[in-house]
């Protein structure tokens, strides 16, 4: 059972609250008959004398809280914040946790322990696990860790001499019963009160409570594989209960994996044969047994890689049978992209812009409804950039406004570059009202977009000028100079403006 102090932070204030309120939590758990109580909160530091004195007095009473310590963050084990010594004596127990990241920053393992010297320090959830179950350390090896009493032992699977890889239940919010802290304290009052409560008393009977906060502003939220933020008071109620339920992920051998990679890279090379199909069917049918295979193990929480095996079988498959093909078409589109590209926009080039705009006026001059509109851009004071900043931050300009236009207009829309600062835009099937929605909303686009260089935010707008293609009196040569003539009249008129073609002074 889980409780959660941020719908509580409306009611009570703000962070951090008086330990009244902790206090009387415990008062509240004691009477609803929690078995363990623990506290996810580092109460290192003296707070007033009240409260103080009140969350002694009800740890005094309650013989079953937990309270955590914390390694520093240097990572040394001998720095240790533990919570203040007025509080040490009256608890069940502690434990540090210290959370383990892996090097995508996310959390699959807990550290179950740690060692300094002659010193073993537990993790909080081994704690409350081990008494719980009623059940203390008996021996420990690189691959496992054995606690038992008279009755049983259990052996807690490890991963790098001392973290246990976490069996996740869910998302969070589905994972665990969540109560409310300030929802507890109510309906403790109103049964004192003889008033009916919102909650039942007999919930927290015999169960694990754990206090933490969940306000992301509050906390030093974690990722986790099945979710990007998740609170670290879940991440030690996983871990406890996967103990407690015996619900752990065991671990194949590194070598048996290793194995199984190499195994399955290799078979591909066995079934070269003259009759193609049948090598395809094998390599499937390799595939599909594995996957079974795997399968098989995970439902009876065996963690054994599936896709570097596969990935390793796919990559072999795909070398020897159609390297070659793959080389040439790479070859081929490399050909076409370098013919028909701009290299340092990635726009398609002018000679490639031209080709698709006489397609295009054929088109509309065959069927009227098939009109069109060409925009031309072009960036106001671009010589300041390479001026004042240099080509490299021009380049840079460049690049970004390209994708900016790209981003405004449509997928069947040509973007190309025009040469240096300039830009066009063929609009197919679109009429010049709405192709001055799509020509004002490129000029936005681009006024927003930020720049910064050596910490100087660079502002950079353009100048845009559209036309409409007259089936009876335009060619690809005309429109474009209508285009242009507009973009000129935006930046003769003030710049960082759109004008269309006809306006005035240009005709």
């Amino acid at each position: 059972v889980l409780f959660e102090m941020l719908a509580a932070i409306k009611e009570i204030g703000r962070w951090p609250w008086s330990r009244t309120y902790s206090a009387r939590l415990m008062e509240a758990l004691r009477f609803f008959g929690a078995k363990q109580i623990f506290f996810d909160l580092l109460f290192t530091e003296e707070s007033t004398k009240k409260d103080d004195d009140a969350l002694k007095q009800a740890l005094e009473a309650t013989d079953n809280v937990y309270f955590p310590f914390a390694f520093a963050p240097s990572g040394e084990t001998k720095e240790i914040v533990y919570p203040i010594d007025k509080f040490l004596p009256h608890l069940k127990g502690t434990g540090f946790i210290n959370a383990s990241r892996d090097i995508d920053g996310k959390i699959r393992k807990t550290p179950l322990f740690t060692r300094s010297g002659q010193e073993f320090y537990p993790h909080l959830c081994l704690t409350l696990s081990m008494d719980y179950l009623g059940m203390r350390l008996k021996s420990l090896s690189s691959h496992s860790l054995i606690i038992g009493n008279e009755e049983e032992q259990l052996s807690l699977p490890l991963e790098d001499g001392n973290k246990m890889l976490i069996n996740w239940y869910g998302k969070y919010r589905d994972a665990f019963n969540r109560y409310s802290f300030i929802d507890v304290l109510d309906s403790y009052q109103a049964i004192l009160d003889g008033k009916p409560a919102e909650l039942d008393r007999d919930i927290f009977k015999g169960k694990i409570c754990m206090v933490g906060i969940t306000a992301i502003a509050l906390h030093d939220n974690h990722a986790v594989p099945v979710q990007a933020v998740y609170p670290g008071i879940g991440i030690v109620a996983t871990t406890t209960e996967n103990i407690i339920a015996k619900d752990f992920i065991k671990v194949i051998p590194k070598w048996v994996d290793i194995c199984v990679i190499y195994l399955l890279a290799m078979i591909p090379a066995f079934l070269i044969l003259d009759k193609k199909p049948f090598r395809e069917v094998l390599s499937l049918l390799f595939v599909i047994v594995f996957f079974v295979f795997s399968y098989f193990f995970f439902l009876r929480n065996y963690r054994m890689y599936f896709s570097y095996p596969i990935i390793s079988l796919i990559a072999s498959y795909l070398v020897l049978s159609v390297y070659n093909f793959a080389r040439i078409d790479i070859e081929n589109k490399q050909m076409m992209r370098l013919v028909i590209t701009d290299e340092l926009t990635g726009l398609s080039n002018i000679r490639h812009f031209k080709m698709e705009l006489n397609s295009a006026c054929l088109m509309a001059k065959m069927d009227p409804q098939k009109t069109f509109c060409v925009i031309m851009t072009d960036i106001d004071n671009f010589k300041n950039f390479n001026d004042v900043y240099g080509h490299q931050v021009g380049d840079l300009v460049l690049s970004r406004i390209a994708k900016v236009l790209k981003d405004s207009v449509r997928i069947q829309d040509v973007v190309s570059r025009y040469g240096g600062e300039e830009m066009i835009i063929m609009l197919r099937g679109i009429n010049l009202e709405n192709g001055m929605k799509i020509a004002e909303n490129i000029r936005k686009n681009v006024a927003s977009l930020l720049l910064t260089h050596e910490k100087e935010d660079l502002q950079v707008t353009v100048s845009v000028g559209i036309a409409c293609f007259d089936p009876k009196k335009d060619d690809g040569d005309t429109i474009i100079k209508k285009a242009d003539d507009a973009m000129y009249q935006a930046k003769k008129t003030g710049k960082n403006k759109v004008c269309a073609y006809p306006a005035a002074g240009l005709v």
